[in-house]
């Protein structure tokens, strides 16, 4: 047994200690040739592991080894499209020995063992549909706190999209697409450790995201230090055991367990880091004020506030403003002067002003620290793993954080030679704090996004203690805000299992295994009087509770019913029960500044929600494998759940999968060819789905108390009672939903094992989805829960990996995966053209019916050429009216004003669509003895995103776009004036950017294609002499480093074109105050015991 922990301080001392007796030393030469051919086999490895030292042969095969301590000693060789081997000698002393090694081709059959369903560990060779495996250490070479970001760009058809550049922000996780207009029912099903948890993303009380912000979601609580795997099981057919939960798919993680260490093992990595924002799409040229005249953002009566409008010696901006104006300090806009063409009478009064770039004073340098222990170990008493972690990060927005102490354990043992018991368990504690984003006064963004570069945002206060900023009315100075405002999210959980197993004879294996997902989540918000979001000051006391249990039951039979065919039948049964609750408490009128208890408001506002769901399923699956090469699987479940009416609560759905290695079915076929290994894989499953609790009965809410910015109200207010029925009409008819899946696929293993191909078609369909069909205003109610429509989720997925060099001790490895999914929305309901999925009024993320219509983004655009009819006609300068489409231009062509600008659209149109054509990502490692280089490439192509931050910071003159005032532009289109291609330019100023021009929302939809340079590291790992290790205890060294995000190329006006106002939620591609991404530089140093 090693010894684990005798000083880490002394053993490293020892590295430094010259002088150490040397043993008696000899030479081990040899020649590593082709078993089949007698060639020999230049750049094979061959090494000596227990000494760390090793070499690689020559041209004709030869290796030598000197300086190998005396005695036994174990000499292992290795190369590319080989069994490895190994064989044990005498070293003499002073002597030579020699070792002559005949390697025999490997045989690349994909003899993989993967985690697929109820955690059952299966050959990835049998398997009849697509999955890819993480392993745990691609996941901590990430260095992401967050489990999901990790996963970015890992597996085909794996979609990542984090929501915000603040630490603990939410990330959406999806596979293959868009098939549900529900919140969260895009998203896959999470296992740990063979337990069904949460991932839910839950909004503030204040209301939805639009004005707080996404919140994070819940993945983000399991320690990526922890983590042994991660199998992406991507279709229906992979998940079908799991039931309704997994229609999208399911991600299984399994936690480190000890198996397969020698005695006990540790390792300690300790890490620091830090982040940059990302800011772009900013101009730094021209002051604040309007019409080319300075307003210098001092309040008036304060000492130092100018503003040129009421200057007299200034003209023409006395014209333009009068005596009346020189008050008139501040304003939002930076349509004042170029900071190097300031009039005299600016000068002469106030000096030349200094400039400052507000966003780079604002955001601060993220820094991480994480240390993390892993203690694991294997012998009689079983096996063992603990992991202890504890992150600290503070955000790159000042007063933001997201720390995490997290404990994870297992072990497993064998009470006997029939039963085995195994537990799991992850205690978690989460403490974060953030920011609300979107617009509107309390958010930062809505001040930041303003403030002009004549403007020292510091100090953020007066003497006094008021705010001190640059606008009046609602934009406080965003530093105010971060000091005035807080909130943070408290979240304290624990996932556990016990899985218990007995064989009673050899071909019956009964298991149970229990598992409980439970966890608090204490909101706090803290809004001191003086803002301009909440003058009085405001609070809010929230606890959210989820509840989760699990029970799985089953019983399987395994037989060799002949030499060639074994059966294994499966029978189980899963009870599932969830709970939610939510208390809050919403505090107005603070009387005490910076004292939050709820009583030290004036007005409380107290609320509850509660829910119970209960699903109780029975499955079976049979599974043949005729002669390892031909594999069927047939599985069936039903459910009953609580949710869905008595008559309609039982659901059964079917799946089958087939694996057919047809390189061991037809061996002889393939002698002489590159390809080593190839199967075909086919699918089909249905799998049911139920709906949310209290869909059965109309209910009734509390009615709404104000939520900060549209003031404040106590019930009974004006004869409206404290509770209201909701204007969702109920549905005592609802039946379940159906997902129907078909699934293709080819994998190839070419030279050997070497290179490898994997190529995926699916086509998926989702039938009668439970969501809210907008409804008839005389029923009384906006929506109604109901059946309806049909969405198409159908695409490629690729994957492709190999080592195309590989000599001695060098190798270089290459992987990617590509993957195109199409959305296509076949019906919604009848008499309902579009979904809301999120946004405003006049700008939005919709769904409609058609081929990509999952993700429209929805507002008024350039009028076209195709638009014109004599239901639509267009109206001509000379007051008559065209009613057919000009002749000689596409029906895309824009049409021209008479002033050169573009025609508005009469009403909201699709003006483009979030979703990308293709995604995928390249990854490359290289390695040399200790040394480790790798990169991971992302690229998506296609897809726009709508950054509505532009419709603000256009109007408020501080987009970069603005900086090139007073340029003319003429637009392609066509000229209404004339019918012929528009000639005339139209110059870009202040009354163009704040005029109709401004309400031409398609100006704001940007290309969302990037090729980003994800992630680069580089390690080095120092395998220490055995005497140290004896000593000490230690036996390794690595040190490393890794950066993310760190360069992105994209048309995108902000840089990168990562972040949603939406959250976790469908309206993806809604770019709008949202918090920038950032660069992220991490440094560690592991040691190995």
């Amino acid at each position: 047994m090693k010894r684990l922990i005798p000083s880490v301080v002394f053993g490293l001392a020892l590295l430094l200690v010259p002088g150490l007796a040397w043993a008696q030393q000899g030479t081990v030469t040899g020649t590593v040739t082709e078993a089949e051919t007698g060639e020999p086999l230049p750049g094979a490895t061959v090494q000596i592991p227990e000494q760390g030292t090793g070499t690689a042969t020559d041209a004709e095969g030869q290796y030598r080894i000197s300086g190998v301590p005396a005695g036994e000693q174990t000499i292992r060789v290795s190369f590319v499209g080989f069994q490895s081997t190994e064989r044990t000698v005498n070293v003499p002393a002073n002597g030579t020995v020699r070792v002559n090694f005949r390697l025999q081709p490997a045989q690349a059959e994909m003899q993989e063992v993967v985690v697929t369903a109820l955690g059952i560990e299966q050959e990835e060779r049998s398997l009849g549909y697509a999955s890819s495996e993480v392993e745990g250490a691609e996941i901590e070479a990430a260095a992401e706190p967050n489990l999901t970001n990790a996963l970015s760009g890992q597996a085909a058809g794996l979609s990542i999209n984090q929501s915000s550049g603040q630490p603990g922000s939410g990330t959406r996780i999806t596979l293959r697409g868009n098939n549900s207009y529900q919140a969260g029912g895009n998203q896959p099903l999470i296992i740990l450790d063979g337990v069904r948890i949460s991932n839910a993303s839950d909004d503030n009380p204040r209301g939805p995201g639009v004005f707080t912000g996404g919140t994070a979601n819940r993945l983000a609580d399991i320690d990526p230090n922890a983590i042994k795997s991660v199998n992406v099981l991507k279709g229906a057919s992979a998940a079908a055991l799991y039931g309704q939960q997994a229609s999208n798919g399911a991600i299984i993680i399994e936690t480190k367990d000890g198996a397969g260490t020698d005695g006990i093992d540790a390792s300690y990595t300790v890490s620091a880091g830090y982040s940059d924002a990302i800011i772009d799409g900013y101009q730094d040229d021209y002051l604040q004020g309007t019409q080319g005249c300075y307003q210098n953002g001092i309040a008036s009566g304060r000492e130092g506030a100018y503003s040129e409008l009421g200057d007299p010696d200034s003209e023409p901006c006395f014209s333009i403003g009068g005596a009346g104006q020189s008050s008139n300090t501040q304003t939002s806009q930076s349509w004042g002067p170029h900071k190097d063409s300031l009039s005299a009478a600016v000068i002469d009064s106030i000096g030349r002003p200094t400039t400052v770039d507000p966003r780079e004073q604002f955001f601060e340098e993220g820094t991480q620290l994480e240390n993390s222990l892993t203690v694991s170990g294997q012998g009689d008493f079983g096996t063992a793993s603990v992991t202890v972690t504890d992150t600290r990060n503070d955000g790159i927005v000042p007063s933001t954080k997201f720390n995490k102490t997290s404990l994870s354990g297992n072990y497993s043992a064998d009470l006997s030679e029939s039963f085995t018991v195994d537990l799991s368990a992850q205690y978690t504690e989460t403490r974060r704090n953030f920011m609300l984003e979107a617009n509107g006064p309390n958010s930062y963004q809505w001040a930041l996004q303003a403030a002009p570069i004549n403007f020292d945002l510091e100090p953020a206060r007066f003497e006094d203690g008021t705010n001190r900023s640059f606008s009046a009315g609602s934009r406080d100075n965003p530093l105010f805000t971060t000091q005035a405002m807080d909130l943070s999210s408290d979240v304290d959980r624990l996932v556990g299992a016990a899985t218990f197993t007995y064989q009673p004879v050899e071909w019956l294996t009964l298991q149970e295994r229990i598992g409980v997902d439970r966890y608090d989540d204490k909101r706090k918000e803290k809004i001191n009087a003086g803002t301009a979001a909440e003058p009085n000051g405001s609070t809010f006391d929230q606890t959210i509770r989820r509840r989760q249990i699990d029970s799985d039951f089953t019983a399987t039979v395994d037989r060799q019913v002949t030499e060639d065919l074994n059966v294994n039948f499966l029978l189980g049964n899963n009870i599932r029960k969830r709970t939610y609750n939510s208390l809050t408490a919403i505090g107005t009128g603070i009387n005490v500044n910076n004292f939050f208890n709820i009583s030290n408001f004036n007005s409380l506002d107290r609320s509850q929600f509660e829910e119970e769901e209960v699903l109780i399923g029975a499955y079976g699956d049979l599974s043949l494998n005729y002669k390892d090469y031909a594999y069927l699987s047939i599985t069936g479940r039903n459910d009953w759940s609580s949710t869905l009416p008595k008559e309609n609560r039982s659901f059964f759905y079917p799946s089958a999968n087939l694996s057919f290695v047809f390189s061991e079915a037809f061996s002889g076929t393939f002698e002489g060819l590159p390809i080593n290994f190839g199967r075909v894989r086919l699918s089909a499953s249905q799998v049911g789905n139920d709906t949310d609790p209290f869909q059965l009965q109309t209910t009734f809410l509390q009615s709404s108390s104000g939520d900060g910015v549209r003031g404040d109200i106590t019930f009974p207010f004006r004869g409206v009672n404290a509770f209201e029925q909701e204007d969702i009409r109920a549905n005592p008819n609802l039946e379940p939903a159906s997902t129907t899946e078909y699934e293709a696929g080819l994998d190839l293993r070419f030279f050997g094992g070497r290179a490898d191909l994997g190529v995926t078609y699916y086509n998926k369909s989702t039938t009668d989805q439970i969501f809210d069909v907008p409804a008839s205003d005389a029923t009384g109610f906006s929506s109604q829960s109901r059946n309806a429509g049909e969405i198409v989720n159908r695409g490629w997925e690729i994957q492709a990996g190999g080592t195309p060099l590989q000599l001695g001790d060098f190798s270089w490895s290459l992987s990617a995966n590509w993957s195109k999914s199409i959305t296509e929305i076949k019906e919604l309901a009848p008499g309902v053209s579009n979904i809301f999925l999120f946004g405003f009024t006049t700008i939005q993320i919709r769904a409609e019916t058609g081929e990509d219509g999952y993700g429209i983004i929805y507002g008024r655009g350039f009028r076209r050429n195709g638009s014109i009819s004599p239901n639509n006609p267009l109206t001509l300068p000379d007051g008559s009216q065209r009613t057919e489409p000009f002749s000689g231009f596409g029906d895309d062509a824009k049409l021209i004003a008479p002033n050169g600008q573009g025609l508005l659209s009469a009403g909201p149109k699709n003006i483009g669509n979030v979703q990308p054509d293709w995604q995928g990502a390249f990854n490359t490692s290289v390695s040399w003895k200790g040394l480790s280089l790798s990169t991971q490439w992302q690229f998506s192509k296609g897809g726009e995103i709508l950054n509505f931050d532009r419709f603000y910071m256009e109007g408020n003159g501080t987009h970069e776009i603005t900086a090139n005032r007073g340029e003319e532009i003429t637009r392609d289109g066509i000229q209404i004036a004339t019918g012929e291609a528009n000639e005339t330019p139209v110059v870009r100023d202040q009354d163009y950017f704040t005029g109709a021009a401004r309400l031409n929302f398609e100006r704001y939809v940007e290309d969302a294609s990037y090729l980003k340079l994800r992630q680069a590291s580089i390690s080095y790992q120092f395998q220490l002499p055995q005497r140290i290790g004896r000593v000490s205890g230690l036996e390794t060294v690595q040190v490393g480093a890794t950066g993310r995000n760190l360069i992105t190329f994209s048309d995108f006006s902000m840089g990168d074109p990562t972040g949603s106002l939406a959250g976790t939620g469908n309206g993806q591609g809604f770019y709008h105050g949202v918090t920038p991404s950032t660069r992220t530089y991490r440094f560690s140093l592991r040691l190995g015991f």
